[in-house]
């Protein structure tokens, strides 16, 4: 369910509320497991970015971020830091967030988890960008990722930011 709520979430399908929503029933008949941490961070997500209810998301990330710990889950640590720090942006520094980024990368990197590695890239491009870094830096940083993202056929996040660094381009008359 992990996988699935994943490619639910990326491309935008109706499904991933049922996903979501069956990860839940399974923790609360069966008990936690390694994915329930998953599932409470993509719940903290959704809460603030869809909803705009950071009490609640906040909640949730705290949770995600406990059953994480708890589980010692290392195969879902980027995806769920990543989703977490995505929500904290709304709260915390951004300077803090674009750290969290790439923490989340290199964590996704370690553990083999590519998917939730090179969104994180992805992410920490964009927050990069939204928080001011150097243009000659994000375009070398983009560069890198997107080559990095050819190599693990990451498509969608390849994509996402070669507009960023077209933008970025852009901005300096290149």
């Amino acid at each position: 369910l992990h996988t699935l709520s994943f490619h639910c979430f990326f491309s935008e399908s109706k499904y991933l509320p049922f996903a979501l929503n069956r990860m839940l029933e399974l923790t609360l008949s069966h008990g936690v497991c390694k994915e329930s941490c998953s599932a409470f961070a993509t719940i903290s997500f959704m809460l603030c970015g869809l909803h705009g209810d950071q009490t609640g998301s906040s909640r949730a990330g705290e949770l995600a971020l406990l059953l994480l710990d708890i589980s010692h889950a290392k195969e879902y640590e980027s995806n769920v830091r990543n989703f977490v720090s995505t929500t904290q942006s709304w709260t915390d520094p951004l300077r803090l967030t674009i750290k969290r980024k790439f923490s989340s990368y290199e964590i996704g990197m370690q553990t083999g988890a590519i998917d939730d590695a090179m969104y994180s890239a992805a992410l920490y491009c964009y927050f990069s960008f939204f928080g001011g870094i150097e243009l000659p830096i994000l375009e070398k940083d983009c560069r890198r990722f997107i080559k990095q993202m050819s190599e693990y056929k990451q498509t969608l996040a390849k994509d996402r930011v070669t507009i960023l660094l077209q933008v970025a381009l852009n901005l300096m008359g290149k």
